[in-house]
C-alpha cells in the first residue's frame, strides 16, 4: 500500500464546480434579463439570489484545506480550517461508529469514533483555536450523547462545556481550552465509547471502508 493516502471531503471536490457552474448561470441569466420585455419580477430575484448563494457556498468550500485526512505508515492526521490534530496508529485502542439509543433501538450516528490509549500525547499537540472550534461543531453530538440525561433536549452548559482542569494519568495538567476538550473527550468517552469523533462529512468513502483502511495500515505497520 503506497503511503501516504490523502482523503478529501466529497463536499470540497464539488467547490470548484459549485461555483463555476453558479457563475456561468448568473451570467447567462443576467444577459437573459436585458433582452427580455417583461419587467423585473420576484421570480427574477430569487434566480438572482439562487446563483449567488451558489458562488458564495463554492467559495467558502474553496477556503477548506485540500485534504481532510492524511493517513501516514505511523499516524493520521486530521486537517481543519483551524488547525491539525494528529494521532499515532499506536495510541488508537479501536474505531467504530458511535450508536445511540433511541425509541427502543440503536441508530448510528454520522461520525467515526476514535478510543485512544493516551490522551498525554494527543493533548500536548493540540492547538487551543482548533480546539475551541471542535468543542463547538461538537454540541450537537454531545446533546445527542446526553439525550437521556437532558429529555427535554435542552442540556445544563456545564454539561456541555466543563472548563474544570484536567490531569492526564500521567500527573499532567492541563487549564483552559485544551482541559475543556479533554474534559468533553472523557465525557463522550463515558457515553458513546469514543474519545475523538472524524464527521462523515470529512470522508470520501463508507464509514466502514475508512476503518478497514486505518485497521489495515495499523496492523502493516506492527510487522
Amino acid at each position: 500500500m503506497k503511503l501516504p493516502i490523502y482523503i478529501s471531503a466529497n463536499s470540497t471536490k464539488n467547490s470548484i464546480t459549485t461555483m463555476l457552474v453558479s457563475g456561468v448561470a448568473l451570467i447567462i441569466f443576467i444577459l437573459y434579463l436585458k433582452l427580455k420585455s417583461s419587467p423585473f419580477n420576484t421570480i427574477d430575484i430569487f434566480i438572482l439570489l439562487a446563483c449567488c448563494i451558489g458562488i458564495l457556498i463554492g467559495y467558502v468550500k474553496t477556503l477548506e484545506p485540500a485534504y481532510s485526512i492524511k493517513l501516514d505508515e505511523h499516524d493520521m492526521s486530521y486537517q481543519h480550517r483551524f488547525g491539525t490534530w494528529q494521532l499515532a496508529y499506536n495510541n488508537i485502542r479501536r474505531l467504530g461508529i458511535p450508536r445511540v439509543h433511541r425509541q427502543g433501538e440503536y441508530v448510528a450516528l454520522s461520525y467515526v469514533g476514535i478510543n485512544i490509549i493516551n490522551y498525554q500525547s494527543f493533548l500536548q499537540q493540540l492547538h487551543p483555536r482548533l480546539a475551541v472550534k471542535l468543542l463547538m461543531e461538537q454540541k450537537n453530538l454531545i446533546q445527542t450523547a446526553l439525550v437521556s440525561e437532558c429529555p427535554d433536549g435542552t442540556c445544563p452548559s456545564e454539561l456541555i462545556f466543563d472548563d474544570e482542569n484536567y490531569t492526564t494519568s500521567c500527573g499532567h495538567q492541563y487549564s483552559g481550552l485544551i482541559a475543556m476538550f479533554a474534559n468533553r473527550m472523557t465525557r463522550l468517552k463515558s457515553l458513546l465509547g469514543y474519545d475523538l469523533y472524524i464527521p462523515t462529512t470529512a470522508l470520501d468513502r463508507e464509514e466502514m471502508k475508512f476503518i478497514q483502511l486505518i485497521t489495515e495500515i495499523r496492523d502493516a505497520n506492527r510487522v
